[in-house]
């Protein structure tokens, strides 16, 4: 937990696609939200609504950008895209605020993302880079959350919740989502603020449960 001075309390929500996690983001803050009335809890989306945003969501669709399988793939232009948007919420919804009150912040994915999604893709395409260090150098102004939970799925699982939204993919995706998995779950291992949950088929409330269960325990006299 960050000192008491800090002006926010971050849980940082994280997982590969097709794992739950934007569903579970927002059900974890309306239910918070509920328990704690008188607190604030502030979503950050993925994709943001601001401009960046709106142009990250653009060129996902397009498939020019953000895409495993592709010719035209910049690993460093997404990747400071990517942290820009993050950056945008962090300075609208924090850094901006005139009360001191502390805010509760709940993120679609945060810096765990960037140090598996991006750390690999830029060792991939770049294999000579010092790739961590810069991607920490560019988290810095962030901080680190003050609670990581990491959702993980069977690989069967993810595949079908993909289809079902209509995103069909290939068997080197596939792979690569699983390659992603074993690093998220390595991350968790070494952090001390991060708890590894299994969101399996037809038991998302109860998932939603564990992971409320486990901001209550760091959220003290709350």
């Amino acid at each position: 937990m960050m000192g008491k001075e800090s002006p926010f309390f971050w849980i940082n929500i994280e997982g590969t696609d097709g794992v739950g996690k934007t569903t579970i983001s927002r059900k974890l803050r309306d239910h918070l939200q509920e328990l704690y009335p008188n607190e604030k809890f502030i979503l950050f989306n993925e994709f943001s609504n601001f401009e960046i945003g709106k142009i990250i969501k653009r060129v996902i669709k397009k498939e020019k950008f953000f895409k495993l399988n592709s010719n035209t793939h910049y690993p460093l232009a997404e990747t400071l895209m990517l942290v820009t948007d993050l950056m945008c919420q962090f300075e609208a919804e924090v850094f901006s605020r005139k009360s001191r009150k502390k805010v509760y912040i709940i993120s679609d994915r945060g810096p765990h993302s960037f140090l598996t999604y991006q750390l690999i893709r830029l060792n991939d395409f770049y294999p000579q880079g010092k790739w961590k260090k810069w991607v920490e150098d560019i988290l810095r102004p962030f901080g680190r959350p003050d609670l990581s939970i990491f959702l993980v799925s069977d690989i069967g699982e993810i595949k079908n919740r993909l289809i079902k939204r209509g995103d069909d993919r290939v068997l080197e995706d596939l792979q690569f989502i699983t390659k992603i998995q074993s690093s998220y779950i390595n991350l968790a291992k070494k952090d001390k603020k991060s708890f590894v949950l299994k969101n399996k088929n037809n038991a998302l409330q109860r998932t939603v449960d564990d992971a409320t269960q486990i901001v209550k325990q760091y959220l003290l006299g709350k």
